[in-house]
């Protein structure tokens, strides 16, 4: 995928290898980069800076993953959230029902599942930016 404007991605997760990973696809499909290492870096980040998507690994252990999308909704509600997530989607639903994340993005996963979310974030971020 080529970005045509600029995309600005907030990755968070505890993990570094993960992280690095995750950094380097997100670099080579062309998005700008915010790496946050913790929830409360997380939250300054975006309290301070506008991103298209934040994207977060499930398995951080400090979250409560409804409390952390409620504050992320009342900083930006235009901020297309993607879920790093093992399990399947069933569980997620029950778990969090209708929350604010708009996509999971089921591990393992590799250039194009990643391609895929960014493209199809690219297009709900570029809608709710118009509205907001």
């Amino acid at each position: 995928m080529s970005i045509q404007d600029r995309f600005d991605v907030l990755l968070f997760d505890s993990q570094s290898t993960e992280r690095a990973l995750m950094a380097e696809i997100l670099n080579q499909i062309g998005c700008n980069v915010t790496l946050a290492f913790d929830r409360n870096d997380c939250i300054e980040k975006l309290s301070v800076y506008v991103f298209n998507l934040l994207i977060f690994d499930h398995c951080n252990t400090e979250l409560s993953i409804s409390d952390f999308v409620e504050n992320i909704e009342s900083i930006d509600m235009a901020t297309v959230i993607a879920m790093m997530v093992t399990l399947p989607s069933k569980f997620y639903e029950e778990k969090y029902g209708c929350s604010a994340v708009d996509f999971l993005i089921f591990k393992p996963f590799g250039y194009k599942e990643v391609n895929n979310l960014i493209i199809e974030a690219s297009t709900i971020s570029k809608k709710l930016r118009d509205v907001a």
